[in-house]
């Protein structure tokens, strides 16, 4: 799940690490980009973890054997550029799981007031996922894409554009309470 705002994008990366013919091992290395901090690591089967440097994260997992372990990253970071940059682009984070060769998984952006996705570049192998009752994120407030992947493919750009604020607008309600009525007056002043 990717979160774009007007000042930073949070990926919620969720994994599934499963192995059919070994042992999951007991410490799993995450690689991801250098300009993102992580915000949370967890997992069922997660003791505890560390950054070993920007861009890669340990995770180590209670010890036993296991065929599969689920872990989730949090990793946020500022959308850089200023305010009057005309339809900036950024490439969604990926993150990598060291020893994991095959991945596929599902892609989905949300957005918020402040920005308008313009598009979304994607791997010729990744589809989108209709909004319908199959895709659930479609229900969320501040869905704008979802995609599936089959295959560990490249990250997904996305061209977007800040929304400009027109107006500031106040509103002030004077309530008077008498006898017999109730009095409402709503003043709204706009400002630039």
């Amino acid at each position: 799940l990717y979160h774009l705002d007007a000042t930073s994008l949070r990926a919620d990366l969720g994994f599934v690490l499963h192995s059919e013919l070994g042992r999951i091992p007991n410490r799993v290395v995450i690689d991801f980009p250098g300009e993102f901090r992580i915000l949370q690591l967890e997992g069922d089967d997660l003791l505890r973890w560390e950054q070993q440097r920007p861009g890669r994260a340990m995770a180590s997992l209670q010890p036993g054997s296991r065929k599969t372990a689920d872990l989730r990253l949090v990793i946020e970071a500022p959308v850089e550029g200023s305010a009057e940059d005309r339809d900036p682009e950024i490439t969604l984070p990926a993150a990598r799981v060291q020893g994991v060769h095959r991945a596929s998984g599902t892609i989905s952006l949300f957005g918020s007031d402040e920005i308008r996705v313009k598009r979304i570049e994607t791997g010729s192998l990744t589809v989108p996922i209709p909004d319908d009752a199959e895709n659930s994120a479609a229900a969320l407030p501040g869905h704008v894409a979802s995609f599936r992947f089959p295959v560990d493919t490249d990250p997904p750009t996305v061209s977007f554009s800040r929304e400009q604020r027109r107006f500031i607008a106040q509103v002030d309600t004077l309530v008077e309470m008498k006898r017999e009525e109730i009095a409402l007056t709503r003043t709204v002043r706009l400002f630039p």
